[in-house]
């Protein structure tokens, strides 16, 4: 089903004289390849209506639709029908269960259906590493992950995205630093730019800003400007001027029309009864046109790094 043409495929599909399992199964596959997530669950309540037995691959799609649109009672309602049919053993079905109910936040409930399952792919593991990381639990998060790696799990980047996440939540410094390290020589895998974004701020939470600015420095690519307004929320967190004086720099090098760095500049120095710098950026902030955006951003990264840094929008 390509792009566009969902329409026309459902137009003609819902004319065909017999809509078996095997023409749902394709239609319902199509939609969700699309994400078109409430036209999957539409199609299975239409499906239902004519008294069709469901597999497990429109299982699968359908729990994916469920965990996609926040829809846990609807998926529940599949897990049982799931249960009737006896397929919860086959482990593509197991798995997105787990992925359904611990995206959702219903942690004890996939770890029931994890404790269930013969065959533990990358994608369970990563969906309960994720769900404790949304909560902030890093230990949690940790144990699943040394239970990964003992049982022979490879993790990915989404793994390692997604403790490192933990970590920057709860302010974990050695569990954090450890999980990155294991990245590069363990498994051999690159960090991207939103892990090397997420030690950033592990480490600008716990007040080694002077470190952090280190790392950045041998990162192997372009920082972009969301790395050093982490900077610049801990500079005045911390009350470094020094630091965020640096942050400010490379920040308006990287974003020059951005107004977010000379506010969060602006901040660190009149918290540092420093009036006249504060004056002079003040000056050069209001010929930016963005201001207004720009001082809801920077709140975003300041005052939010003071208590929760908003690191969500990298994961």
């Amino acid at each position: 089903m390509k792009y566009g043409m969902v329409a026309e495929s459902q137009n003609i599909f819902y004319k065909l004289p017999d809509q078996d399992l095997v023409s749902w199964s394709s239609l319902i596959s199509g939609l969700t390849e699309q994400g078109l997530y409430e036209e999957v669950l539409k199609s299975l309540e239409d499906m239902q209506h004519q008294s069709i037995s469901l597999n497990s691959v429109i299982y699968v799609c359908g729990l994916k639709a469920c965990s996609s649109v926040g829809m846990v009672n609807k998926g529940q309602e599949l897990h049982m029908a799931v249960l009737k049919q006896g397929l919860e053993m086959e482990s593509l079905v197991g798995n997105i269960l787990v992925d359904m109910y611990a995206s959702s936040g219903c942690l004890p409930e996939a770890n029931h259906v994890f404790e269930t399952l013969s065959t533990r792919e990358v994608v369970a593991w990563n969906a309960l590493i994720a769900g404790y990381a949304q909560l902030g639990e890093s230990e949690e998060a940790v144990n699943i992950l040394d239970g990964m790696m003992k049982g022979g799990g490879i993790p990915d980047h989404i793994t390692f995205l997604s403790i490192l996440h933990a970590c920057s939540h709860s302010g974990v410094v050695d569990s954090g630093l450890q999980c990155f390290e294991t990245i590069i020589h363990s498994y051999s895998l690159l960090p991207t730019l939103k892990q090397y974004t997420c030690i950033v701020d592990v480490l600008s939470r716990a007040g080694f800003v002077e470190m952090v600015v280190g790392l950045i420095e041998k990162i192997p690519f372009q920082p972009d400007i969301a790395v050093w307004l982490i900077v610049l929320g801990a500079s005045r967190k911390w009350a470094d001027v020094k630091i965020g004086r640096i942050a400010f720099e490379q920040a308006v090098e990287l974003s020059n029309n951005d107004c977010t760095a000379y506010v969060c500049m602006s901040y660190i120095y009149k918290e540092a009864s420093m009036q006249e710098e504060a004056r002079i950026i003040d000056a050069l902030r209001f010929n930016k046109k963005s201001l207004e955006q720009s001082q809801s951003s920077c709140s975003r990264y300041t005052n939010e790094l003071m208590g929760d840094c908003g690191v969500e929008s990298f994961l």
